[in-house]
């Protein structure tokens, strides 16, 4: 098992919609509860998306414990209490046999 070199918090759009009067409502970002991860630094320019016409190469894999469930798009890395960026995930993968889950970024 790899240990723990940093964290990351996740992004949660709040509100958002119309109110009675049929007038828009702002969206606002709040940050949720930070989740402790093992952050390693993607150096295969090959991997990454296609996504709205470009490619997106990625940046950083995560390995948190299988037992954290969520569903995020957008995430906030940090190590050694300093913000490494922020980051929109590429896909979320459970390894079971090793009991982790892997985000990519």
């Amino acid at each position: 098992m790899t240990p723990n070199n940093g964290y990351f918090t996740t992004k949660e759009k709040v509100g958002g919609g119309f109110n009675e009067d049929g007038q828009p409502v702002k969206v606002d970002e709040s940050t949720t509860e930070q989740f402790d991860c093992h952050i390693q630094k993607v150096t295969d320019n090959k991997r990454g998306v296609y996504e709205d016409g470009k490619f997106i190469n990625s940046s950083y894999v995560l390995f948190i414990p299988h037992n954290t469930s969520f569903n995020v798009t957008n995430i906030e890395i940090f190590k050694n209490e300093n913000s490494v960026g922020k980051f929109v995930v590429q896909s979320i993968e459970h390894l079971m046999l090793v009991g982790r889950t892997v985000i990519t970024v």
